[in-house]
């Protein structure tokens, strides 16, 4: 439902209203005298963006040409990829000042959501959103949510600090993992039929990261118990994709559904005496999402391969454009076959 252009009823909307600073009045000389350091002008708004270059869904080259000038026909322009509200919201962030009078004109092209100040995002956060409207959740996730790199989820620093962890403990945590099942097939069963095992694994864990992406993580909901389901499941990722300590899943829940699996492959699979490599390939798979899936976000190496740029670009504008396309993070092939892949 789009409520841009909506009147919004009182029932359960706590719309918080906000004190902003006077902003500094910038000339057009000084805008372009500041081009190196990533100050750039939408409307009559300007904004240092060079924390966010290497985060640009459409990588930094795309934006350094526009920078130290009033770049808003760029913006809003779909020759390059449009930009959503999403991404108005989340430029909002980087603003140090105004043009001064008479440097631009015109009418603003993007509204000020009305859910933009549904939460506040300086609080900890579960709490506001277990006390929202739930019809407003999902509107205010993908639209209307701040560009916060991050935020504060529980009010106790306990539970907050299981809440974050380090992208490079995947490696320790599974490489002695995928090594150890991957020797114990090749020890009940050929090398040959041990790692035809391991590659289906790999596969498997594409069909599984798939299906889980965009039937669990992305399923519409609509109350109070589904929201706060949506939003450990996925919705914290989406709310802050720029966060770099919550973009891998929190070792104690993958250890308990790794150990699970294991259980369930071993009682199940038991027949096929290379199962063990199976369970390998698949957590190699895992692994290799993580990886992948944080240097999407924060990694800039990619400007060296062209196609993993694009495959960045595609996951990026699956945050920022449209989160009904692109499910796939390690590879498009699902999305094609299940016609979910967008190039645009």
């Amino acid at each position: 439902m789009d409520l841009i252009h909506s009147d919004l009823p009182d029932d359960g909307l706590d719309m918080k209203t906000r004190t902003q600073p006077k902003l500094k009045k910038i000339s057009l000389e000084e805008l372009c005298e500041h081009r190196e350091e990533g100050w750039i002008a939408i409307e009559d708004s300007v904004f240092d963006i060079h924390n966010f270059l290497s985060l640009h869904p459409g990588g930094t080259e795309v934006i350094v040409p526009h920078l130290g000038r009033r770049s808003t026909e760029w913006f809003i322009s779909d020759k390059v990829h449009s930009h959503s509200k999403r991404a108005w919201n989340i430029l909002q962030r980087y603003k140090i000042g105004v043009l001064e009078a008479g440097s631009e004109q015109g009418d603003s092209f993007y509204k000020e959501h009305p859910l933009t100040n549904l939460v506040d995002m300086n609080k900890p956060i579960l709490n506001q959103i277990w006390s929202m409207n739930p019809k407003y959740y999902q509107e205010w996730l993908h639209g209307a949510s701040s560009g916060s790199t991050t935020i504060r989820i529980f009010a106790s620093d306990f539970c907050e600090a299981f809440t974050r962890w380090p992208w490079w403990y995947i490696f320790i945590l599974w490489i002695p993992v995928i090594t150890y099942t991957l020797a114990l097939s090749v020890s009940k069963a050929s090398l040959f039929l041990s790692l035809g095992t391991w590659i289906c694994g790999m596969f498997l864990w594409g069909l599984f990261e798939y299906l889980v992406h965009r039937f669990l993580f992305h399923v519409d909901t609509n109350s109070k118990l589904g929201n706060f389901y949506h939003f450990f499941a996925h919705g914290i990722h989406h709310l802050i994709p720029l966060d770099a300590t919550r973009l891998t899943f929190p070792p104690p829940f993958s250890i308990v559904i790794g150990l699970l699996l294991w259980k369930s492959m071993g009682i199940f699979l038991q027949s096929l005496p290379s199962w063990p490599a199976l369970y390998s390939g698949v957590s190699l798979g895992y692994m290799l999402y993580d990886a992948t899936h944080y240097f999407f976000h924060h990694g800039t190496c990619f400007v060296w391969f062209d196609y993993l740029q694009q495959m960045k670009t595609r996951h990026l504008k699956h945050h920022f454009s449209h989160s009904n396309k692109n499910f796939g993070v390690t590879s498009p092939l699902f999305d094609h076959l299940f016609g979910t892949y967008s190039a645009d």
